[in-house]
């Protein structure tokens, strides 16, 4: 996660800098030492976050029913896919079962298990994960792999 996370994770909650300290020194998401402002506001200026601080910014924007998908901050209230999405999805991308399950960091029997159930809805994180290599490759950018399996890890 790179640190332009934490300004735009600020920008679309209205969260101020000190806002975001506390809820990093709570007891649900917190850091041992606890940050200061001053450190957010370095890290804001960093290339990429530790992996302690990228979890912990990743916590806290969960409860707000957020998720990056390494660009940006996606909804995560979006309406869950179900088994028969996913095979339409697949099937759009001309894709295998196994294919499908490689770009997202998952086994075929997997994908599998999604269709077998079609009216069955996945979980948020599978169709985040989902969601992802769709808009990715509708966009043209098949950058999918990295991203999704670090969502589904």
């Amino acid at each position: 996660m790179t640190a332009k996370a934490i300004t735009k994770l600020l920008e679309l909650t209205g969260w101020s800098c000190a806002e975001l300290v506390e809820a990093m020194r709570g007891p649900t998401f917190g850091l041992a030492p606890a940050p200061t402002e001053e450190l957010v506001r370095k890290w804001e200026g960093l290339e990429a976050l530790s992996v302690p601080v990228a979890l912990c910014i990743r916590r806290i924007a969960a409860a707000e029913r957020l998720m990056w998908d390494g660009r940006r901050w996606v909804s995560a209230n979006t309406e869950r896919m179900t088994g028969a999405e996913v095979r339409a999805l697949r099937e759009r991308l001309k894709w295998t079962q196994a294919r499908l399950a490689r770009e997202v960091g998952l086994h075929q029997p997997q994908v599998a298990h999604w269709e077998q159930a079609p009216d069955k809805p996945l979980t948020p994180l599978a169709t985040f994960a989902l969601r992802a290599v769709e808009r990715q490759y509708s966009e043209g950018t098949p950058r999918v792999r990295s991203t999704t399996r670090k969502v589904l890890a």
